[in-house]
């Protein structure tokens, strides 16, 4: 029997990060991060299958995904990213330059049918122990090339 091996082009290793606080309600809250996922044609609908299965067997709260999700035209990669559905924890993402290049409002809006949340120049609440939480989210800096104002301001005021 032949074995068949895929070289992935996504690094899944995991690592943990202890942060601090001094709210004691908020102690066990656990994010999930990743980051430039640098999906296009040649990523294949295994490796995001792998990666969306690895996500889905991990506890969290919640997922925040931070730029340069995709690496080409959505319109290349559109039954690879609808495949983001299946994620069972509630995700966030934030858009990074590649996004911008190659189809923010495409992307934004395929994401949104995933069910995933933008962040986006936005800042929203999550609840964990009767506990508000801030997320917030700023546009990546070259934002202002593709007339999407970064929002700095109303962010930290």
């Amino acid at each position: 029997m032949k074995k068949y091996f895929i070289k992935s082009t996504l690094d899944i290793s995991p690592k943990s990060i202890k942060l601090q606080t001094k709210n004691p309600l908020l102690f066990g809250y656990k994010i999930l991060h990743i980051s430039d996922l640098h999906i296009d044609k040649k990523t294949s609908s295994m490796e995001l299958q792998n990666l969306i299965q690895t996500l889905n067997s991990l506890e969290c709260n919640i997922v925040v995904i931070s730029g340069d999700f995709i690496d080409t035209a959505v319109e290349n990669i559109e039954d690879k990213l609808l495949l983001f559905k299946e994620l069972k924890h509630k995700t966030y993402y934030v858009s990074g330059n590649h996004d911008l290049m190659y189809g923010y409002k495409e992307l934004h809006a395929l994401l949104k049918k995933c069910g995933l949340i933008s962040l986006d120049n936005l800042y929203l609440y999550e609840e964990y122990n009767n506990t508000q939480i801030m997320l917030v989210g700023l546009s990546d800096k070259f934002s202002k090339y593709f007339h999407i104002q970064r929002q700095e301001k109303k962010l930290i005021a």
